[in-house]
């Protein structure tokens, strides 16, 4: 296993889920082990961005009050 490979599939799934690239775009070809550590980096990028963009209070979510999530205060 190399970091140039796993960086590699990194840099390359990050800038998949961007947008930026098709999913054909040079993927590198990892061993299981590899491919597990890339996952492992993934979800630790996506719980990053979760906690950067913080959800309003239930009562206050826009999204919850439109599909009636929120009781109503009569």
């Amino acid at each position: 296993m190399t970091d140039e490979r796993i960086d590699a599939a990194l840099d390359a799934a990050l800038t998949q889920r961007s947008g930026r690239a098709l999913a054909s775009d040079s993927e590198p070809s990892l061993s299981p082990h590899e491919q597990a550590e890339v996952d492992s980096l993934l979800d630790i990028a996506d719980l990053l961005w979760e906690t950067s963009y913080p959800c309003p209070p239930l009562e206050d979510d826009p999204t919850a009050i439109m599909l009636g999530l929120v009781p109503s205060s009569r």
